[in-house]
């Protein structure tokens, strides 16, 4: 009979981990892009929304 194992599989923790650096990585370039647009370009806050939205 197949013994049963408790808790969490044994990637889960990496994919976790990986999947989080991702979205980390993802939303910080966002804001990087529009504080860019907005700092370096001269663009107002509503030109760089409209263009971080496009």
């Amino acid at each position: 009979m197949a013994q049963l194992i408790k808790g969490h599989p044994q990637g889960l923790m990496t994919l976790f981990f990986s999947e989080m650096w991702e979205r980390f990585c993802y939303y910080g370039m966002r804001t990087l892009l529009t504080l860019y647009l907005v700092k370096s370009l001269m663009k107002g806050d509503a030109e760089a929304s409209i263009i971080y939205v496009a």
